[in-house]
């Protein structure tokens, strides 16, 4: 019975030791690889900046001034909106002879009717500047 109690004894002693092997050779290869990872990754940012050189983080170190934050401001500032165009001569002229044809035409039909009793201001809301 001794035998088998120092033998159980001695395989737990060597499962242990076994163990405690694998755990530090586990964590001797995680951080090989980490810190391969690491050198993998600063080779890559700094090849990665002389391929594009645009895509660059630029840092900005200058403080910005009244003048600058101003400028932002005016980017997102509502733009004008366009206006109706000006007539050309020939189209305010054709407008004015159109209105005094229609204005005649008034006029004349006024003039079969005959007298109104009523006084009529048509006239006068119509008032056409001379140019």
């Amino acid at each position: 019975a001794v035998v088998s109690t120092q033998s159980g004894h001695y395989g737990r002693v060597i499962i242990t030791d076994l163990h405690a092997m694998f755990q530090l050779e586990r964590q001797k290869q995680k951080e090989e690889a980490t810190e391969e990872t690491t050198q993998l990754d600063d080779d890559w940012t700094s090849i990665h900046g002389l391929l594009m050189p645009h895509l660059r983080p630029v840092v900005n170190t200058k403080k910005k001034d009244d003048y600058d934050i101003a400028v932002k401001s005016l980017i997102f500032e509502a733009k004008a909106k366009p206006t109706d165009r000006l007539k050309t001569d020939e189209e305010l002229a054709k407008e004015r002879r159109e209105l005094l044809e229609k204005l005649e035409a008034q006029r004349l039909q006024r003039m079969k009717k005959g007298p109104k009793k009523e006084k009529s201001t048509d006239c006068d809301s119509a008032l056409i500047p001379l140019l």
